[in-house]
């Protein structure tokens, strides 16, 4: 067996056993955040006239999960993530997740509760590995490496496991990002899939506002040409926030829950929740450090820059690598300047991880120091070996955003694809 044999095969070994740690995590864990979305859920089918948004509804759903959760047949993991999301709330059930959000709860919001918590965390495993395999296609990496970062990213990826131990939807999020970078919405391709492109850009937003910062930034880096007769990205953008309202009406009876969403929203990104229930943001951090309000001073600082960059890319160099720092430098920008940024957030950070790999030359000392430090930063075990625990790893994370959003600009000319019509292989 020749060295590139034994290689690949090493590859797909540390693969699967990372694949496999995924799983065995997932079956070890209670997933509070899944169980929200799905008692909101079910509440909201039974109840279509129920505000998930008001304290009323809140104390009227913990109620009815505490009903399903503590009855003589519950399982075992409904039952511990009932009592750790409710004992936390006083009995109610506390959400400012978004009704397109508890929409897609609903898909799998029927049957037992362990068919459907074990189904979103399969979705949540596949959504990882198709966004990394995208990311990889997109920035030409090899075999081995692209199952080395899986590997990595499953079995020793702290935001990553975070998601899955909680059962939230950032994965998820990344994966929509993802497949809009595949379809691809830049200039001189067919108007239908800069379409597609675009909205799969706003129905991640709608879902999730934590992908706003990288819809934006994408859709700025596919800003139309002179030969456009549309903005087709843009348009995309803008039916598939429509499309995720629509898609909440099939839980919701009006869509004045968006209306009922949009007034909690100010609360989630100020930055109410303290770094002690899990808030890693940046503003959080230095609030408690300063006791001074920084976030929306922040947005601006990490914000403009961002933007500046991307309209300094042009299109002469708008390819691959511009759109994956894109979506890379966008998440930093919410990660950096938004009031909430829980751990599972960070996954988000992928994208510029792996363009950092892909960057990465023999002899470029800084660039391979910073993916190793950015790569231990994630390491679930880093906050019981260094002093201050999670402290000291928010602080690492962020950091290490920042760090990898600077360090990975585009340089010289990168020729874009504009003459390849077809989907990239993933």
């Amino acid at each position: 067996m020749g060295t590139s044999n034994r290689v690949l095969l090493l590859s797909i070994v540390l693969g699967a056993a990372g694949l496999g740690g995924s799983l065995a995590l997932a079956n070890r864990s209670t997933g509070i955040d899944f169980f929200a979305f799905r008692a909101v859920a079910r509440s909201v089918s039974e109840r279509p006239s129920l505000s998930v948004y008001s304290p009323e509804g809140r104390s009227v759903m913990g109620a009815e999960a505490a009903a399903e959760a503590f009855s003589v047949h519950a399982p075992l993991r409904l039952s511990v993530a009932a009592e750790a999301v409710l004992s936390a709330n006083g009995g109610a059930l506390h959400v400012v997740a978004s009704p397109a959000l508890f929409a897609l709860a609903r898909l799998m919001s029927s049957g037992s509760y362990e068919h459907a918590y074990r189904a979103h965390a399969a979705v949540t495993i596949l959504a990882l590995v198709l966004s990394v395999g995208i990311l990889a296609s997109r920035l030409e990496l090899k075999g081995p490496e692209s199952l080395l970062l899986v590997a990595f990213f499953a079995g020793a990826f702290e935001p990553f496991q975070a998601d899955l131990r909680v059962g939230n939807v950032s994965t998820l999020v990344l994966a929509g990002l993802c497949l809009s970078l595949a379809v691809g919405g830049r200039p001189g391709l067919p108007p239908g899939r800069r379409l597609v492109a675009g909205a799969l850009l706003g129905f991640s937003v709608a879902v999730k506002p934590l992908a706003a910062g990288p819809a934006c930034l994408i859709l700025l880096l596919w800003r139309p040409s002179r030969s456009d007769r549309l903005p087709w990205p843009w348009i995309g953008a803008l039916a598939g926030v429509l499309a995720a309202v629509g898609f909440s009406l099939t839980l919701f009876p009006t869509p004045a829950v968006w209306r009922d969403w949009f007034g909690v929203l100010p609360a989630i990104s100020d930055g109410g929740f303290p770094f002690s229930s899990g808030n890693f943001a940046l503003s959080r951090l230095l609030e408690d450090a300063t006791g001074l309000r920084l976030h929306r001073l922040l947005t601006v600082i990490v914000a403009l820059p961002a933007i500046l960059l991307v309209v300094s890319i042009g299109r002469a160099r708008a390819g691959a690598e511009s759109e994956v720092w894109s979506l890379g430098a966008g998440a930093a920008v919410m990660l950096l300047g938004s009031g909430l940024a829980w751990l599972h957030y960070f996954v988000l950070s992928v994208p510029l991880l792996m363009l950092a790999v892909h960057r990465c030359r023999p002899g470029d000392r800084f660039l391979a120091l910073l993916v190793l430090g950015a790569a231990l930063s994630g390491l679930p075990s880093l906050a019981e070996v260094l002093p201050g625990g999670h402290l000291t790893q928010a602080w690492l994370l962020n950091s290490s955003a920042l760090a990898l959003a600077v360090a990975t600009f585009p340089r010289g000319s990168t020729r874009p694809p504009e003459a390849d019509t077809s989907y990239p292989s993933t």
